[in-house]
């Protein structure tokens, strides 16, 4: 019988968001199941595409390193969709991350999303990912999504930027605002 072992935890030193570190397909299981159950259907979404092998998948934190990321981007082999999660309520943009230059200058396309997470905004970043091989989604507040903007449409090399803004201007939405499910 094989030995599972468990996906360990972390916080996010800069932003406090637990991160999940996936070493094994029980892990990536677990991972998914989270997902769905606290809501993300989006991200267990492109869980199951990397599961799939459909894409390559990673998440950058603020706290991901230079060299993890080298790594990633020198080992893709198939399509590869790099994912940061900026909106996690700090309402920072580009500058907190350390990576964001090296992450343009890496991708092909580049999705901003500043809205909050539907299964087809994620279908159309994988098949963003499979047709330019190097793909950036970048989940920002909607604050924050004019300076994500600015940077990516500096970045000229690009094949391809899309923009999804917030439907009513505000993503997040204020607790007091937000919908039940």
């Amino acid at each position: 019988m094989a030995r599972h072992t468990m996906s360990r935890i972390s916080l996010d030193p800069h932003s406090g968001v637990p991160v999940h570190e996936i070493a094994t397909l029980a892990d990536l299981d677990a991972a998914i199941i989270g997902a769905d159950c606290a809501g993300a259907h989006h991200r267990a979404y492109l869980m199951r595409q990397f599961k799939a092998g459909r894409i390559a998948l990673v998440d950058v934190q603020r706290s991901t390193s230079a060299r993890y990321f080298k790594r990633f981007a020198g080992q893709c082999r198939r399509p590869a969709l790099d994912v940061v999660g900026a909106d996690d309520g700090l309402g920072d943009g580009p500058e907190a991350w350390r990576l964001a230059g090296r992450m343009l200058r890496w991708a092909k396309a580049v999705i901003i999303h500043g809205a909050g997470g539907a299964i087809r905004e994620y279908e159309l970043a994988v098949v963003v990912a499979q047709r330019h091989r190097r793909a950036l989604l970048i989940e920002c507040e909607g604050a924050a999504l004019p300076a994500w903007e600015a940077l990516a449409r500096a970045a000229v090399h690009l094949d391809f930027v899309l923009l999804i803004p917030p439907l009513d201007g505000v993503h997040p939405l204020p607790s007091s605002r937000a919908v039940a499910h």
